[in-house]
């Protein structure tokens, strides 16, 4: 059973229903209890680990009023999965606001034709 200390790094997973996707929010322990741990963000969280819902890892459960309901602690695997996250937003971010003349996509279109068997 993991316990929390004063400066761990904690994230929820924020999952998006509308684009099919998710994305991390970010904070750290700042005071601690017997049994409760508040969070920079304001949230707090009871200081023992559950399994999570669907069996991936253990996670530590909001207390009370709060804005997200579970908390992890950040791993290597998820800052490396937030990265490609940002990057695939950011990938999609430019294409919504591109707009393309007809030799623009043109240009994709073949460059993307070559790269297809």
């Amino acid at each position: 059973m993991q316990k929390l200390e004063i400066g761990t790094e904690v994230c929820a997973v924020i999952r998006s229903t509308i684009r099919n996707s998710y994305s991390y929010r970010f904070t750290k322990v700042a005071k601690l209890t017997a049994k409760r741990a508040t969070l920079e963000n304001g949230d707090v969280v009871v200081n023992e680990t559950v399994m999570d819902w669907d069996k991936t890892g253990y996670i530590f459960n909001a207390y009370g009023n709060s804005a997200h309901n579970t908390y992890k602690i950040v791993t290597p695997e998820i800052l490396a999965d937030h990265t490609s996250m940002e990057h695939k937003k950011k990938i999609e971010r430019w294409f919504d606001t591109q707009k393309f003349t007809f030799e623009q996509k043109e240009k994709i279109y073949n460059l993307l034709n070559e790269l297809t068997p």
